[in-house]
Protein backbone atom coordinates (compact mmCIF):
# COMPACT_ATOMS: atom_id res chain seq x y z
CA UNK A 1 0.00 0.00 0.00
CA UNK A 2 2.90 2.42 0.96
CA UNK A 3 4.62 1.94 -1.98
CA UNK A 4 1.61 2.48 -3.95
CA UNK A 5 0.89 5.32 -2.58
CA UNK A 6 4.24 6.67 -3.02
CA UNK A 7 3.54 5.89 -6.62
CA UNK A 8 0.57 8.24 -6.50
CA UNK A 9 2.67 11.03 -4.91
CA UNK A 10 5.30 10.46 -7.70
CA UNK A 11 2.91 11.07 -10.54
CA UNK A 12 0.96 13.98 -8.87
CA UNK A 13 4.27 15.66 -8.09
CA UNK A 14 5.48 15.18 -12.00
CA UNK A 15 2.45 16.83 -13.00
CA UNK A 16 3.01 19.96 -11.46
CA UNK A 17 6.47 20.00 -13.37
CA UNK A 18 5.64 18.86 -16.61
CA UNK A 19 3.76 21.22 -19.20
CA UNK A 20 0.53 20.09 -19.06
CA UNK A 21 -2.02 21.57 -22.22
CA UNK A 22 -4.55 22.90 -19.81
CA UNK A 23 -2.34 24.28 -17.72
CA UNK A 24 -3.17 22.64 -14.92
CA UNK A 25 0.43 22.01 -13.90
CA UNK A 26 0.61 25.88 -13.02
CA UNK A 27 -2.23 25.73 -10.60
CA UNK A 28 -0.39 22.36 -9.02
CA UNK A 29 2.69 24.80 -8.69
CA UNK A 30 1.02 27.33 -7.26
CA UNK A 31 -0.12 24.98 -4.94
CA UNK A 32 3.63 23.51 -4.10
CA UNK A 33 4.75 27.46 -3.81
CA UNK A 34 2.11 28.71 -1.56
CA UNK A 35 3.50 25.80 1.23
CA UNK A 36 6.77 28.07 1.31
CA UNK A 37 8.33 24.83 2.68
CA UNK A 38 12.60 25.36 2.83
CA UNK A 39 12.66 21.74 1.70
CA UNK A 40 10.95 22.65 -1.69
CA UNK A 41 14.54 24.84 -2.84
CA UNK A 42 16.05 22.20 -4.49
CA UNK A 43 12.91 21.46 -6.29
CA UNK A 44 12.46 25.26 -7.24
CA UNK A 45 16.30 25.96 -8.10
CA UNK A 46 16.02 23.31 -10.90
CA UNK A 47 13.04 24.38 -12.59
CA UNK A 48 14.66 27.49 -13.17
CA UNK A 49 16.00 25.96 -16.19
CA UNK A 50 12.26 24.94 -17.33
CA UNK A 51 11.37 25.29 -21.16
CA UNK A 52 7.61 26.69 -19.81
CA UNK A 53 8.20 30.47 -19.05
CA UNK A 54 5.60 30.48 -16.34
CA UNK A 55 7.65 27.75 -14.49
CA UNK A 56 10.55 29.84 -14.49
CA UNK A 57 8.57 32.86 -12.81
CA UNK A 58 6.88 30.16 -10.02
CA UNK A 59 10.48 29.24 -9.47
CA UNK A 60 11.76 32.70 -8.88
CA UNK A 61 9.14 34.04 -6.64
CA UNK A 62 9.39 30.60 -4.80
CA UNK A 63 12.89 30.74 -3.98
CA UNK A 64 12.43 34.32 -3.10
CA UNK A 65 9.79 33.72 -0.81
CA UNK A 66 11.90 31.26 1.18
CA UNK A 67 14.87 33.54 1.16
CA UNK A 68 15.14 35.64 4.79
CA UNK A 69 14.08 38.47 4.13
CA UNK A 70 12.49 37.99 1.13
CA UNK A 71 13.78 38.83 -1.71
CA UNK A 72 14.54 37.84 -5.38
CA UNK A 73 18.12 37.23 -6.53
CA UNK A 74 19.21 39.25 -9.69
CA UNK A 75 21.47 37.02 -10.91
CA UNK A 76 18.37 34.59 -11.54
CA UNK A 77 16.39 36.74 -13.98
CA UNK A 78 19.22 37.20 -16.41
CA UNK A 79 18.35 33.83 -18.15
CA UNK A 80 15.15 33.86 -17.93
CA UNK A 81 12.83 33.78 -20.78
CA UNK A 82 11.32 37.21 -21.93
CA UNK A 83 8.31 36.97 -20.74
CA UNK A 84 9.82 35.24 -17.33
CA UNK A 85 12.16 38.16 -17.00
CA UNK A 86 9.17 40.98 -17.46
CA UNK A 87 6.32 38.44 -15.08
CA UNK A 88 9.03 38.45 -12.64
CA UNK A 89 9.99 42.10 -12.34
CA UNK A 90 5.85 42.63 -12.65
CA UNK A 91 5.16 40.53 -9.60
CA UNK A 92 8.48 41.18 -7.35
CA UNK A 93 7.34 44.55 -7.75
CA UNK A 94 4.02 43.93 -5.90
CA UNK A 95 5.23 41.69 -3.39
CA UNK A 96 7.95 44.06 -2.48
CA UNK A 97 10.62 41.25 -3.41
CA UNK A 98 13.43 43.88 -4.49
CA UNK A 99 16.07 45.87 -2.35
CA UNK A 100 16.34 49.51 -4.10
CA UNK A 101 20.14 48.68 -4.98
CA UNK A 102 18.79 45.27 -6.54
CA UNK A 103 16.73 47.81 -8.59
CA UNK A 104 19.93 50.09 -9.61
CA UNK A 105 21.34 47.26 -11.23
CA UNK A 106 18.61 45.82 -13.26
CA UNK A 107 17.43 49.17 -14.25
CA UNK A 108 21.39 49.51 -16.74
CA UNK A 109 21.39 45.42 -17.46
CA UNK A 110 22.05 45.39 -21.05
CA UNK A 111 20.69 41.73 -20.96
CA UNK A 112 16.98 42.49 -19.78
CA UNK A 113 14.19 42.81 -22.70
CA UNK A 114 13.56 46.81 -22.42
CA UNK A 115 10.20 46.45 -21.33
CA UNK A 116 11.42 44.55 -18.34
CA UNK A 117 13.86 47.66 -17.62
CA UNK A 118 11.28 50.29 -17.92
CA UNK A 119 9.45 48.52 -15.31
CA UNK A 120 12.20 48.78 -12.92
CA UNK A 121 12.67 52.14 -14.12
CA UNK A 122 9.31 52.95 -13.39
CA UNK A 123 9.44 51.79 -9.53
CA UNK A 124 12.81 54.23 -9.64
CA UNK A 125 11.36 57.19 -10.28
CA UNK A 126 8.70 56.49 -7.61
CA UNK A 127 11.52 56.24 -5.23
CA UNK A 128 13.24 59.47 -6.58
CA UNK A 129 16.18 57.19 -7.66
CA UNK A 130 18.31 57.89 -10.85
CA UNK A 131 17.10 57.03 -13.89
CA UNK A 132 19.06 55.84 -17.22
CA UNK A 133 17.29 58.85 -19.50
CA UNK A 134 19.38 58.18 -22.82
CA UNK A 135 17.54 54.63 -23.27
CA UNK A 136 14.16 56.14 -22.72
CA UNK A 137 14.43 58.67 -24.93
CA UNK A 138 15.44 56.37 -27.42
CA UNK A 139 12.61 53.66 -26.27
CA UNK A 140 9.93 56.35 -26.78
CA UNK A 141 9.33 55.99 -30.65
CA UNK A 142 9.94 52.28 -30.28
CA UNK A 143 7.94 50.28 -33.33
CA UNK A 144 6.33 48.15 -30.14
CA UNK A 145 3.96 50.36 -28.75
CA UNK A 146 4.18 49.05 -24.83
CA UNK A 147 7.76 49.74 -25.25
CA UNK A 148 6.79 53.27 -26.74
CA UNK A 149 3.92 54.29 -23.99
CA UNK A 150 6.02 53.55 -21.00
CA UNK A 151 9.46 55.43 -22.11
CA UNK A 152 7.15 58.50 -23.21
CA UNK A 153 5.31 58.41 -19.49
CA UNK A 154 8.79 57.97 -17.81
CA UNK A 155 10.10 60.82 -19.88
CA UNK A 156 6.92 62.67 -18.75
CA UNK A 157 7.29 62.77 -15.11
CA UNK A 158 11.07 63.64 -15.64
CA UNK A 159 9.41 66.54 -16.62
CA UNK A 160 8.96 66.16 -20.98
CA UNK A 161 5.54 66.16 -21.39
CA UNK A 162 5.82 66.52 -25.04
CA UNK A 163 6.73 62.81 -25.27
CA UNK A 164 3.31 61.81 -24.74
CA UNK A 165 2.50 63.76 -27.57
CA UNK A 166 5.29 62.40 -29.81
CA UNK A 167 3.12 58.66 -28.56
CA UNK A 168 -0.09 60.24 -29.74
CA UNK A 169 1.58 60.87 -32.92
CA UNK A 170 2.36 56.93 -33.25
CA UNK A 171 -1.02 56.23 -32.95
CA UNK A 172 -2.30 57.80 -36.15
CA UNK A 173 -1.85 55.24 -38.85
CA UNK A 174 -3.25 52.62 -36.56
CA UNK A 175 -7.04 51.03 -36.69
CA UNK A 176 -9.73 52.91 -34.18
CA UNK A 177 -9.73 49.80 -31.58
CA UNK A 178 -5.41 49.88 -31.65
CA UNK A 179 -6.02 53.50 -31.07
CA UNK A 180 -8.25 52.87 -28.12
CA UNK A 181 -6.10 50.00 -26.59
CA UNK A 182 -2.95 52.06 -26.74
CA UNK A 183 -4.36 54.68 -25.07
CA UNK A 184 -5.98 52.45 -22.22
CA UNK A 185 -2.30 51.37 -22.07
CA UNK A 186 -0.82 55.11 -21.39
CA UNK A 187 -3.43 56.08 -19.01
CA UNK A 188 -2.69 53.05 -17.23
CA UNK A 189 0.71 53.50 -16.74
CA UNK A 190 0.04 57.12 -16.11
CA UNK A 191 -2.47 56.78 -12.99
CA UNK A 192 0.10 53.55 -12.20
CA UNK A 193 3.17 55.93 -11.74
CA UNK A 194 1.64 59.24 -11.12
CA UNK A 195 2.55 61.22 -13.99
CA UNK A 196 1.39 64.46 -13.15
CA UNK A 197 2.46 66.40 -15.92
CA UNK A 198 0.24 64.44 -18.41
CA UNK A 199 -2.45 66.53 -17.18
CA UNK A 200 -2.79 68.45 -20.08
CA UNK A 201 -2.26 65.64 -22.39
CA UNK A 202 -5.33 64.03 -20.88
CA UNK A 203 -7.36 67.19 -20.80
CA UNK A 204 -7.10 67.11 -24.26
CA UNK A 205 -7.79 63.35 -24.82
CA UNK A 206 -11.11 64.47 -23.18
CA UNK A 207 -11.94 67.00 -25.14
CA UNK A 208 -11.55 65.27 -28.34
CA UNK A 209 -14.97 63.01 -27.73
CA UNK A 210 -13.09 59.90 -27.09
CA UNK A 211 -14.41 56.32 -27.12
CA UNK A 212 -16.37 55.52 -23.51
CA UNK A 213 -13.36 53.34 -22.08
CA UNK A 214 -11.31 55.54 -23.21
CA UNK A 215 -13.06 58.22 -21.70
CA UNK A 216 -13.80 56.80 -18.15
CA UNK A 217 -10.07 55.63 -17.72
CA UNK A 218 -9.00 59.14 -18.72
CA UNK A 219 -11.51 60.62 -16.17
CA UNK A 220 -9.95 58.26 -13.47
CA UNK A 221 -6.50 59.18 -13.87
CA UNK A 222 -7.24 62.52 -14.23
CA UNK A 223 -8.85 62.28 -10.92
CA UNK A 224 -5.67 60.71 -9.12
CA UNK A 225 -3.34 63.52 -10.62
CA UNK A 226 -5.46 66.28 -9.84
CA UNK A 227 -8.64 66.07 -8.22
CA UNK A 228 -10.66 69.18 -8.74
CA UNK A 229 -9.90 69.01 -12.15
CA UNK A 230 -11.09 65.30 -12.34
CA UNK A 231 -14.36 66.12 -10.00
CA UNK A 232 -15.06 68.48 -12.56
CA UNK A 233 -14.65 66.39 -15.61
CA UNK A 234 -16.60 63.50 -13.60
CA UNK A 235 -19.65 65.76 -13.47
CA UNK A 236 -19.83 67.13 -17.18
CA UNK A 237 -18.63 63.19 -18.46
CA UNK A 238 -21.43 61.66 -16.04
CA UNK A 239 -24.27 64.17 -17.89
CA UNK A 240 -27.35 65.89 -16.51
CA UNK A 241 -29.15 63.14 -17.01
CA UNK A 242 -26.94 59.95 -17.59
CA UNK A 243 -28.68 56.07 -18.37
CA UNK A 244 -28.35 53.69 -15.59
CA UNK A 245 -25.58 52.01 -16.17
CA UNK A 246 -23.58 55.35 -16.84
CA UNK A 247 -24.59 56.27 -13.55
CA UNK A 248 -23.76 52.55 -12.12
CA UNK A 249 -20.16 53.29 -14.07
CA UNK A 250 -19.60 56.65 -12.84
CA UNK A 251 -20.58 56.05 -9.32
CA UNK A 252 -18.49 53.00 -9.53
CA UNK A 253 -15.44 54.64 -10.66
CA UNK A 254 -15.60 57.71 -7.64
CA UNK A 255 -15.62 54.83 -5.28
CA UNK A 256 -12.34 53.16 -7.14
CA UNK A 257 -10.55 56.19 -7.62
CA UNK A 258 -9.55 55.92 -3.86
CA UNK A 259 -9.78 59.67 -3.75
CA UNK A 260 -10.39 61.99 -0.71
CA UNK A 261 -14.10 62.93 -2.60
CA UNK A 262 -16.41 65.14 -0.58
CA UNK A 263 -19.83 63.58 0.16
CA UNK A 264 -21.81 66.35 -2.06
CA UNK A 265 -20.23 64.80 -4.86
CA UNK A 266 -22.60 61.84 -4.96
CA UNK A 267 -25.54 64.46 -5.09
CA UNK A 268 -25.36 64.33 -8.78
CA UNK A 269 -26.17 60.74 -8.78
CA UNK A 270 -30.18 59.97 -8.53
CA UNK A 271 -30.87 56.46 -7.39
CA UNK A 272 -34.14 56.93 -7.50
CA UNK A 273 -35.58 53.68 -6.71
CA UNK A 274 -32.88 51.69 -7.62
CA UNK A 275 -31.33 49.44 -4.88
CA UNK A 276 -27.80 49.00 -6.62
CA UNK A 277 -27.10 52.83 -7.23
CA UNK A 278 -28.25 53.73 -3.50
CA UNK A 279 -26.11 51.19 -2.35
CA UNK A 280 -23.04 53.08 -4.34
CA UNK A 281 -24.01 56.66 -3.31
CA UNK A 282 -24.73 55.08 0.16
CA UNK A 283 -20.94 54.10 0.51
CA UNK A 284 -19.85 56.92 -1.28
CA UNK A 285 -20.84 59.35 1.09
CA UNK A 286 -20.32 57.12 4.07
CA UNK A 287 -16.66 56.65 2.89
CA UNK A 288 -15.97 60.35 2.47
CA UNK A 289 -18.09 61.05 6.24
CA UNK A 290 -15.85 58.19 7.89
CA UNK A 291 -19.51 56.96 9.27
CA UNK A 292 -21.48 54.04 8.63
CA UNK A 293 -19.00 52.59 6.76
CA UNK A 294 -19.61 48.70 7.42
CA UNK A 295 -22.97 48.79 7.21
CA UNK A 296 -23.02 50.75 3.68
CA UNK A 297 -20.67 47.93 2.56
CA UNK A 298 -22.88 45.37 3.92
CA UNK A 299 -25.60 47.30 1.98
CA UNK A 300 -23.46 47.35 -1.49
CA UNK A 301 -22.36 43.59 -1.35
CA UNK A 302 -25.73 42.25 -0.93
CA UNK A 303 -26.92 43.73 -4.29
CA UNK A 304 -24.42 40.67 -5.57
CA UNK A 305 -23.50 42.96 -8.91
CA UNK A 306 -20.01 41.95 -9.49
CA UNK A 307 -18.43 44.81 -10.79
CA UNK A 308 -19.27 45.86 -7.37
CA UNK A 309 -18.66 43.14 -5.54
CA UNK A 310 -14.71 42.67 -6.74
CA UNK A 311 -13.94 46.61 -6.07
CA UNK A 312 -15.39 46.07 -2.46
CA UNK A 313 -13.79 43.17 -1.58
CA UNK A 314 -10.46 44.18 -2.54
CA UNK A 315 -11.12 48.00 -1.10
CA UNK A 316 -11.52 45.80 2.51
CA UNK A 317 -8.10 44.79 2.43
CA UNK A 318 -7.18 48.85 2.47
CA UNK A 319 -9.56 50.28 4.91
CA UNK A 320 -9.24 50.35 8.98
CA UNK A 321 -9.37 46.20 10.19
CA UNK A 322 -12.08 46.86 12.51
CA UNK A 323 -14.47 48.38 9.73
CA UNK A 324 -13.79 45.14 7.40
CA UNK A 325 -14.11 42.66 9.88
CA UNK A 326 -17.71 43.68 10.94
CA UNK A 327 -18.17 43.43 7.11
CA UNK A 328 -16.57 39.88 6.85
CA UNK A 329 -18.39 39.42 9.95
CA UNK A 330 -22.03 39.79 8.67
CA UNK A 331 -20.77 37.87 5.08
CA UNK A 332 -20.20 34.79 7.27
CA UNK A 333 -23.35 35.39 9.35
CA UNK A 334 -25.44 35.58 5.80
CA UNK A 335 -23.94 31.70 5.25
CA UNK A 336 -24.50 30.20 8.54
CA UNK A 337 -27.55 30.76 8.83
CA UNK A 338 -28.91 30.31 4.60
CA UNK A 339 -26.15 27.37 3.39
CA UNK A 340 -28.09 27.95 0.08
CA UNK A 341 -27.10 31.17 -1.01
CA UNK A 342 -26.29 31.77 -3.99
CA UNK A 343 -22.71 30.63 -5.13
CA UNK A 344 -21.67 34.48 -5.56
CA UNK A 345 -22.35 35.07 -1.91
CA UNK A 346 -20.59 31.38 -0.65
CA UNK A 347 -17.47 32.56 -3.17
CA UNK A 348 -17.90 36.28 -0.85
CA UNK A 349 -17.62 33.80 2.45
CA UNK A 350 -14.60 31.63 1.37
CA UNK A 351 -13.09 34.80 0.72
CA UNK A 352 -14.22 36.59 3.98
CA UNK A 353 -13.08 33.83 6.36
CA UNK A 354 -9.78 33.77 4.88
CA UNK A 355 -9.66 37.80 5.23
CA UNK A 356 -11.00 37.18 8.91
CA UNK A 357 -8.78 34.71 9.75
CA UNK A 358 -5.39 36.99 8.57
CA UNK A 359 -7.08 39.38 11.63
CA UNK A 360 -9.07 37.70 14.43
CA UNK A 361 -7.82 33.51 13.86
CA UNK A 362 -9.49 32.36 17.30
CA UNK A 363 -12.62 33.76 16.25
CA UNK A 364 -12.80 31.90 12.77
CA UNK A 365 -11.70 28.90 14.66
CA UNK A 366 -14.62 29.01 17.25
CA UNK A 367 -16.52 29.14 14.50
CA UNK A 368 -14.88 26.17 12.97
CA UNK A 369 -15.87 24.18 16.04
CA UNK A 370 -19.36 24.90 15.90
CA UNK A 371 -20.01 24.60 12.52
CA UNK A 372 -22.49 21.92 11.64
CA UNK A 373 -20.32 18.97 10.39
CA UNK A 374 -19.65 18.65 6.78
CA UNK A 375 -21.96 21.68 6.01
CA UNK A 376 -21.25 24.24 3.67
CA UNK A 377 -19.89 26.58 6.47
CA UNK A 378 -17.45 24.25 7.55
CA UNK A 379 -16.15 23.56 4.12
CA UNK A 380 -16.06 27.86 3.67
CA UNK A 381 -13.98 28.01 6.35
CA UNK A 382 -11.56 25.02 5.71
CA UNK A 383 -10.87 26.70 2.29
CA UNK A 384 -10.19 29.40 3.83
CA UNK A 385 -7.67 28.30 6.29
CA UNK A 386 -5.24 27.13 3.29
CA UNK A 387 -4.48 31.08 3.10
CA UNK A 388 -3.58 31.09 6.30
CA UNK A 389 -0.31 29.53 8.07
CA UNK A 390 -0.58 29.54 11.82
CA UNK A 391 0.48 26.57 13.85
CA UNK A 392 -3.02 26.89 15.89
CA UNK A 393 -4.64 25.96 12.75
CA UNK A 394 -3.44 22.18 13.50
CA UNK A 395 -5.07 21.00 16.39
CA UNK A 396 -8.39 22.71 15.81
CA UNK A 397 -8.78 20.92 12.79
CA UNK A 398 -7.59 17.83 14.63
CA UNK A 399 -10.67 18.70 16.93
CA UNK A 400 -12.81 18.23 14.27
CA UNK A 401 -15.32 14.82 13.62
CA UNK A 402 -14.20 12.99 10.87
CA UNK A 403 -16.28 9.52 10.42
CA UNK A 404 -15.64 9.13 6.12
CA UNK A 405 -13.41 10.44 2.61
CA UNK A 406 -15.96 12.88 1.35
CA UNK A 407 -14.55 16.58 1.07
CA UNK A 408 -14.81 18.33 4.21
CA UNK A 409 -12.72 14.89 6.04
CA UNK A 410 -9.96 15.26 3.17
CA UNK A 411 -10.05 19.28 3.73
CA UNK A 412 -9.33 18.98 7.17
CA UNK A 413 -7.00 16.24 7.26
CA UNK A 414 -4.33 18.48 4.79
CA UNK A 415 -4.71 21.27 7.24
CA UNK A 416 -3.42 18.92 10.29
CA UNK A 417 -0.86 17.40 7.69
CA UNK A 418 0.00 20.90 6.86
CA UNK A 419 0.51 22.46 10.75
CA UNK A 420 0.69 19.30 12.53
CA UNK A 421 4.04 17.93 12.89
CA UNK A 422 2.96 14.16 13.14
CA UNK A 423 0.38 12.47 11.95
CA UNK A 424 -0.95 9.14 13.57
CA UNK A 425 -0.74 5.60 11.51
CA UNK A 426 -4.64 5.99 10.71
CA UNK A 427 -4.51 9.54 9.74
CA UNK A 428 -1.78 8.88 7.34
CA UNK A 429 -3.40 5.98 5.68
CA UNK A 430 -6.85 7.98 5.40
CA UNK A 431 -4.24 10.84 3.72
CA UNK A 432 -2.79 8.42 1.23
CA UNK A 433 -6.19 7.83 0.29
CA UNK A 434 -6.86 11.16 -0.49
CA UNK A 435 -3.02 10.98 -2.89
CA UNK A 436 -4.59 8.11 -4.68
CA UNK A 437 -8.27 9.11 -4.93
CA UNK A 438 -8.27 13.06 -4.48
CA UNK A 439 -10.77 12.77 -1.43
CA UNK A 440 -13.33 15.05 -3.41
CA UNK A 441 -10.63 17.81 -3.61
CA UNK A 442 -9.03 19.92 -5.95
CA UNK A 443 -5.60 18.94 -7.97
CA UNK A 444 -3.70 21.30 -6.79
CA UNK A 445 -4.92 20.34 -2.70
CA UNK A 446 -4.04 16.67 -4.24
CA UNK A 447 -0.59 18.21 -5.40
CA UNK A 448 -0.08 19.42 -1.37
CA UNK A 449 -1.29 16.30 0.04
CA UNK A 450 1.63 14.18 -1.83
CA UNK A 451 4.24 16.88 -0.48
CA UNK A 452 2.17 16.27 2.89
CA UNK A 453 2.29 12.48 2.46
CA UNK A 454 6.25 11.94 1.33
CA UNK A 455 7.17 14.68 3.96
CA UNK A 456 5.25 12.73 6.90
CA UNK A 457 6.72 9.53 5.59
CA UNK A 458 10.33 10.86 5.75
CA UNK A 459 10.75 10.28 2.14
CA UNK A 460 10.60 13.83 0.41
CA UNK A 461 13.92 14.85 -0.03
CA UNK A 462 14.97 10.87 -1.73
CA UNK A 463 11.49 11.12 -3.57
CA UNK A 464 12.36 14.71 -4.97
CA UNK A 465 15.98 13.66 -5.94
CA UNK A 466 14.49 10.31 -8.24
CA UNK A 467 11.89 12.95 -9.92
CA UNK A 468 14.74 15.99 -10.94
CA UNK A 469 17.31 13.08 -11.96
CA UNK A 470 14.78 11.84 -14.32
CA UNK A 471 13.83 15.76 -15.93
Amino acid sequence: MADDTEDACVRNLRMAITTQRDGSHLTRLTALRQLADSASRPLFQHLLDHQDWQVQVHSVLALAELNDPKRIDPDQIDTLDQLAQEAVIANGLDLDLFETQDLLQLAVDERLAPLSRLLVIGELLQLDQPVPVPELEAWSTNANLRIAAMASCHLAKLGNAGSLNTFSNQLSGLSKNEQIQNLLLALEIIRQYEVTPAVNWIMAILESSPHPQVEYRAVLTLIALDLPLGLKAWREHLGEDPSHRQAVRYGLLLLASGADVPASTFDAIDPQDDDLLKSIVALGRARAEHDRMASCYIELLGQAHRGTVQWAMNSLEEIDADVASDVYRSLLDQLEADPKIRSLKTSLAVRAASEFAKIHLEEILDRLRRAEDDGVFQQAILLALFDVNDARIGPASSELRRIGSGRPDSLTLLLMAKHLPRLSTKDLKALGLVVASGGGVSDPLQTQASWFYLKHTGVLEPTLTTILNEE
